[in-house]
Formats: C-alpha cells, structure tokens, sequence
C-alpha cells in the first residue's frame, strides 16, 4: 500500500496556495493505475522483469513528478500555468540572470541541494516501483494489484461518459494530457493554424473613428457579472444607490456615457477572453483559441485609436 501511495502521489500532489510547499488532496492517477496495469501484464508473459526497466520508469516518473511540481506551483507563484510555448524560450536568460546575481558558493549549495532532492524522489519511485513487481511473484497479490487497477482505469474512462456517478471528480487531471495539449498547440503554431482557426478581422476594419476629433478614449474593464447585476432584482436594488451616485457624477462634471450589453464569451471566470474579444472584434470563446490569438500581430482597438 505504501509503494502505491509514493507513485500515486507522485502525480497528484497540489500546492498549498501561494508557498512552495505541497499537500495531498487524496486524488487517484489513472497514468500509476495504467503503468502498474502494463507491468502486471508484462510480467505475466514475460515471469520477470528487469532491473534497468525499473531505473527507466523511476527516471521517467522523476521527470513527470517534477512537470507536475511545475504546473501545480506556478499558478499560486505567478497567477498562470507555465507555457512551454512562452516561456521555455526564457529559460537561458533567466539562467544566465541567476548566475550572474547570485553568489557562487549560494548557486553550489542550490544545484547540490535540487540533484540531492531529484536523486531522494528517484529513489523513492524506484524502490516503490520494485516493491509493487516483486508481489507479482505472489498470486494472490498479482490478482488483487490486477483487479484494483483495472477498475480504478475503467472508472476514470467511464468518467467521460454521461453516467449518473460522476468519477472524474476522484481523479487527478492527468499530467500526460496537460503536457500532450502544450504540444499539440506549439505544432499548431509553427504550422501557422491560426489563420484556419481564427477568422479576419472584417469588423474591426470598418470601424470609423474620425467623429472623435481626436478626443481621448478611456476604456476601463471592470470585473462583474454583467447583466445579472441589472436583471436580477435582488442585486439590481443593492447597486441602485451606488449606481445612482454614478451617474450624477457624469452629469455633475459635464461627461457623457453610452451603456450597451454585448454577450461575452465567459462568464465567471476567464475575463481575459472577453477583454481580447473587445480589443480584436473576433470571438475569442475558448482558451486555445486566445493562445493562438497571442502569437498573432492581429490590429486592435489601441492600432485603429493610434493611427486615426
């Protein structure tokens, strides 16, 4: 059982939001219930496996346990996921910046101290991953490390499908998957796929701005619900007043405002797809879609104000 708890933790640990430490929140990996599944089978048509097998694994485990201490912990450092596509081409400048400002004797003890850390998780992956095969050797243990994960893959797979129980929610997100799409969207990028993806911007060209006689355009964006604020009365009575206020400062210091309700493309969250939506006058509606977006020099509002 504890071999099982190493390698599942392995995959499934989350951040203690916003340090550097880590916590367990009891998640399943359904890439530990495959791998034991595969070696289980292995060994039934082979009755052994080998050693460097095992040194393999753990070193590949190693990789993905540190990928997943990446993806976990960047969001709580610096408010995003880390993307290879951005910020892989960084990595050699921030080296180089940390070389340069931090004293050698320092940089020694941190290079020593993370090869200390990586070889005690290899280890650790590698002893686990030894434990589980040696009680192949065993029936019984064969049998039951067969049927366990087993099930826990076929729950995961059955998660997807539209069924009353909902087992996804027992599974940690797979961090294959996560790196898998990171790859699939820096091919898209150097096969130029945000042309096919993202239409021409034909809105944003007939814009007309000569009746501001270049007057000055202030576009704040304000986090809110919306049109809920307006349409539900409960919370429409408690921004009366507030709105009230509002709107006799314009009048009292001689502004003018124009109001109007567009559908944006997200709703309690994700603010930054309607914020590229306005800016560009596409429809920006999905994640990969803004990605792709950014690595294009498509004209915006701050282009049309600038060249009017």
């Amino acid at each position: 059982m504890l071999a099982l708890f190493v390698l599942n933790f392995a995959l499934t640990f989350h951040n203690v939001w916003p340090t550097l430490a880590i916590t367990t929140r009891f998640e399943l990996s359904v890439e530990i219930a495959i791998l034991v599944l595969v070696l289980a089978v292995f060994f039934h048509f082979r009755r052994r496996i080998r050693p460097a097998l095992l040194l393999s694994l753990a070193a590949v485990l190693t990789l993905m346990t540190l990928a997943r201490y990446v993806e976990v912990t960047a969001p709580a450092l610096f408010g995003r996921r880390v993307n290879l596509y951005w910020d892989a081409r960084y990595l050699p400048h921030v080296t180089e910046m940390l070389t340069e400002s931090t004293h050698p004797l320092l940089l020694v003890l941190f290079i020593a101290g993370a090869l200390l850390l990586l070889g005690l998780i290899f280890t650790a992956l590698y002893f686990s991953l030894r434990r589980l095969t040696r009680g192949f050797a065993r029936p019984l243990e064969f049998r039951l490390l067969c049927s366990l994960m087993a099930a826990l893959t076929f729950a995961y797979f059955m998660g997807h499908l539209n069924q009353p129980v909902h087992t996804l929610k027992y599974y940690s997100l797979p961090l294959s998957l996560t790196y898998w799409q990171q790859v699939q969207f820096i091919n898209s990028v150097m096969a130029n796929e945000a042309s096919d993806v993202i239409p021409d911007q034909s809105s944003l060209k007939d814009y007309d701005l000569s009746a501001l006689q270049g007057s000055d355009v202030i576009v704040q964006f304000i986090e809110s619900y919306g049109a809920t604020a307006f349409d539900n009365p409960t919370l429409a009575y408690s921004i009366g007043p507030a709105l009230e206020n509002f709107t006799n400062s314009i009048r009292d210091t001689e502004r003018r405002v124009v109001s109007a309700f567009v559908e944006a493309p997200t709703f309690g969250g994700n603010s930054w797809l309607s914020h590229s939506s306005f800016m560009t006058g596409l429809d920006i509606n999905h994640l990969s879609t803004y990605n792709l977006l950014m690595t294009q020099n498509r004209t915006t509002l701050s282009d049309k104000f600038s060249t009017r």
